[in-house]
């Protein structure tokens, strides 16, 4: 494989580990639960939270969407009762703890290394955020050349999309060899933009870079329901893709 620029993705390990839909509403924190939850009201109000399968024995680790497209919430809770609450984004992060005998809070901000001129022709949260606000609903469909499935489902992804009236837009696995992307996306009749590299940290958090093929749908400028992984035939997609489309 060839070498590759360090863009974002140098956080991709962060994000390969199972997770699993918890639920609406407030995690349960055993200590300074009014801070912690005052804090997580303000960054992600309303959020979805998702717990990390095979967490350290001694910590539990949730995430959650915030209102912007490419910011996440993360809460790190311990069993000896110190809690965490970071903000994650392509960017930078921020960092709330508190002391678990006073629960006197402490902020720590730091900023990432971002190269904006690498990250132009990429698959970048700000070019999700373009596309998600640009078309009223649409599906982000995950491929790698080294997975052939994803390509064999690339055309049944796309039939289902124009039969809903729906944009497809292609994103390729960062991982690929760049040359072996070209080749395979040439071989297929692929369009130019299946060559935009995923280095979004919202793809990465939902799951996106796990498995190839897998399918996100957003409509009304918000990303909808839950990824959808797996190559499946167009029918299968069809009804896949109506259900999240319906979900609130």
């Amino acid at each position: 494989m060839q070498p590759r620029p360090r863009r974002i993705a140098f956080l991709i390990p962060l994000f390969l580990t199972p997770w699993v839909a918890y639920g609406s509403g407030q995690i349960a924190t055993p200590g300074c639960t009014g801070q912690v939850q005052s804090v997580l009201k303000r960054w992600a109000p309303g959020g979805r939270w998702r717990r990390e399968l095979g967490s350290l024995d001694d910590q539990s680790v949730f995430r959650a969407p915030s209102p912007q497209i490419g910011t996440w919430i993360e809460l790190h809770r311990s069993l000896t009762g110190e809690v965490k609450v970071l903000r994650i984004s392509a960017r930078d992060a921020s960092e709330y703890s508190w002391n678990p005998l006073n629960c006197e809070p402490r902020y720590r901000f730091q900023k990432l290394p971002y190269d904006d001129k690498a990250l132009r022709e990429a698959f970048s949260d700000d070019y999700l955020r373009q596309q998600v606000h640009r078309h009223r609903a649409g599906l982000i469909y995950a491929w790698s050349p080294a997975m052939p499935l994803s390509l064999r489902a690339y055309r049944a992804i796309q039939k289902a999309a124009r039969r809903l009236h729906l944009v497809m837009i292609p994103v390729l696995d960062v991982q690929a060899s760049p040359s072996e992307a070209a080749k395979v996306a040439r071989l297929n009749e692929l369009e130019p933009d299946a060559l935009r590299r995923m280095e979004s940290v919202e793809l990465f958090m939902r799951g996106m870079s796990v498995h190839f093929p897998s399918v996100l749908v957003f409509r009304n400028g918000k990303i909808q329901g839950e990824t959808i992984p797996g190559a499946h035939t167009e029918d299968v997609y069809l009804t896949m893709i109506r259900r999240e489309l319906a979900r609130r």
